[in-house]
């Protein structure tokens, strides 16, 4: 693991600027893509890191449909690299109240099958958006709009973005739908 110094651009080594919070210094994030987990480097592995643009949205993504899709597809659309936090099953039960049809791995494995997805990463709990936003030097947090106004915090680390959702269509939706159905040809 190299040190900061002030000659950064010695030797041809390029730095990724990040922004400091609650006094860390500043540093670079280098994520194992195997294990999601983010490591912290000083020095650049890689010179066009720093002109890269990454973004970062959350979600429990259950029962993927168009929503979904057309949402990924604009994050992505931001920058260079998405980032997806994936809201684990525990997390979904304890915090938010929802019973998943699809389990975390398989949702998880949907998700990265997906071309527009570089990363997917567990959502375990509320305050992590920080800390995930610092360690995965995400340029850009976007969310829903049915959260407008309720992440301006990070606003003093990253871009906001709050993208409508596509009209008419929810998992919510897509699970009464089913609903609907089978207890109509049960009848």
């Amino acid at each position: 693991m190299a040190s900061f110094s002030d000659n950064s651009q010695k030797e041809g080594i390029s730095f990724r600027k990040v922004k400091s919070f609650f006094g860390l210094p500043k540093r670079q994030a280098r994520i194992d893509k195997r294990s999601g987990k983010g490591y912290f480097f000083t020095q650049s592995i890689d010179p066009w890191q720093e002109y890269m643009k990454t973004v970062i949205t959350y979600g429990t993504y259950d029962l993927l449909h168009i929503g979904h899709i057309n949402m990924l597809k604009r994050c992505r659309a931001l920058g260079d690299r998405l980032i997806v936090a994936l809201s684990t099953d525990e997390f979904n039960l304890k915090m938010k109240s929802k019973i998943c049809v699809q389990h975390y791995p398989e949702r998880k494995e949907i998700l990265e099958s997906l071309r527009c997805v570089d990363l997917v990463i567990p959502e375990e709990n509320w305050e992590q958006k920080v800390t995930d936003v610092i360690t995965y030097c995400a340029d850009i947090f976007v969310i829903g709009d049915d959260w407008e106004g309720k992440f301006d915090f990070l606003k003093e680390q990253c871009q906001v973005v709050y993208l409508k959702r596509t009209p008419g269509i929810s998992t919510t939706v897509r699970k009464n739908q089913i609903v609907q159905k089978f207890s109509m040809g049960t009848e």
